[in-house]
């Protein structure tokens, strides 16, 4: 079916029924993502809290198939998979599930901050998040290969530079500038390695 937000969050709530302790669970999702100004000043101001928010919520955001932007309430099934939603569905599989999350989207980098912060796997060491750049950054296209541009220089890791480990694909894409310059700031990937070990593709 289409990836809206209640098919992909029926989708992981299933495999959570079925994943036990050493499988591996690869979830990447490439698309538009935003923020909300009061995740991010919180974020950028402190670093350590949600400034009063309901941290359960999340503040970082995927837009899934069908959203339309004619609200800031971000809620249940309204096509903004939150990183708060995302952390909970996670939190609801086994212990010793192991995580890959990738997320290729404008202004992600609140995944890996909920992650962090409120993550059940991340905390235990299950979990590997990899994003195209900081809560305030931004991703960009490579249409002429069918890709976001994140996404399209991770998989090169892979197939050009020879890398194993996604962890590997991330420190091959950042070197030399091949994906972006230094330069770039709050647009340059960001990983949060909460993943004991190397996470194999």
């Amino acid at each position: 079916g289409d990836a809206t937000e209640a098919n992909v969050r029926a989708d992981v709530q299933a495999l959570a029924q079925v994943a036990t302790s050493g499988d591996e669970v690869i979830f990447w999702s490439s698309g538009h993502g935003g923020a909300t100004g009061t995740y991010e000043g919180a974020y950028q101001s402190s670093g350590s809290n949600y400034a009063g928010n309901d941290p359960g919520t999340g503040y970082s955001y995927a837009l899934m198939y069908r959203f339309q932007s004619t609200s800031q309430e971000f809620n249940t099934n309204d096509e903004a998979y939150s990183a708060g939603e995302m952390r909970q569905d996670m939190d609801a599989f086994a212990s010793g599930v192991n995580f890959m999350v990738g997320i290729d989207m404008c202004q992600s980098g609140g995944f890996i901050y909920e992650m962090q912060q409120n993550g059940d796997h991340y905390a235990a060491g299950d979990m590997l998040v990899i994003t195209t750049c900081g809560v305030n950054g931004y991703g960009y296209d490579q249409s002429a290969n069918n890709n976001g541009k994140f996404t399209y220089w991770m998989m090169e890791g892979f197939s050009t530079g020879g890398q194993t480990s996604f962890e590997g694909a991330f420190n091959w894409m950042n070197q030399s500038g091949r994906y972006l310059p230094a330069s770039h700031a709050a647009d340059n990937p960001q990983i949060g390695d909460g993943f004991s070990g190397s996470f194999v593709a």
